[in-house]
């Protein structure tokens, strides 16, 4: 299940294979802040809480990131020293081009920042005659396997319909319906 659809519907929380156990782990994307002083450039590159990055952008001109990490950092609000400015509304996760983010697994405490590598990294994944389905988390997961296993298929008494919506027929089809489903009923135990 990939294209475009993907990269525009992505959910700020997401659950993935951890990279270090390959169980369950909870991926939240990073917040990003355009740096608008040079002077506040040293403070993002020496703060523990931020990550500082330097763009270019289609015209060739370059400007300066913060990235904030929320799941692996405290609330933006308790840091006290922060530049005036870079309140918590000016952080923002929507950039479908950058895939930065934080991991989080309860089954070994792996905490790190991670590059989202989608959807080879998504836990809930399906395999079916080499086409792979996946879901974003636990909840469009169950949406999933409950809208496959259903006769007459209605995408909107779903929570997750857009995403439903752009299954791909391979999966939806009859003689695919046993096998995906089982897949997920093993993955949601």
């Amino acid at each position: 299940m990939t294209g475009i659809y993907e990269y525009w519907s992505l959910p700020e929380k997401l659950e993935i294979k951890c990279p270090c156990c390959v169980d369950k782990a909870n991926f939240e994307f990073a917040r990003i802040a355009k740096i608008t002083l040079k002077k506040d450039v040293e403070y993002f590159q020496q703060h523990a809480d931020f990550e500082y990055e330097r763009f270019q952008d289609s015209c060739g001109a370059y400007w300066h990131a913060a990235f904030y990490y929320p799941n692996l950092s405290i609330p933006i609000e308790q840091i006290q020293d922060l530049p005036k400015g870079y309140d918590a509304t000016v952080w923002h996760a929507r950039y479908s081009r950058l895939s930065h983010g934080g991991v989080v697994c309860e089954s070994c405490n792996y905490q790190q920042k991670h590059h989202l590598n989608w959807p080879n990294d998504a836990y809930y994944t399906v395999t079916y005659k080499q086409q792979v389905l996946w879901a974003f988390h636990r909840e469009a997961a169950m949406d999933l396997y409950h809208y496959l296993n259903e006769n007459l298929r209605d995408h909107k008494n779903y929570r997750h319909s857009f995403f439903l919506l752009h299954i791909p027929t391979i999966f939806k089809q009859k003689k695919a319906r046993l096998h995906v489903t089982q897949q997920l009923k093993k993955l949601l135990l």
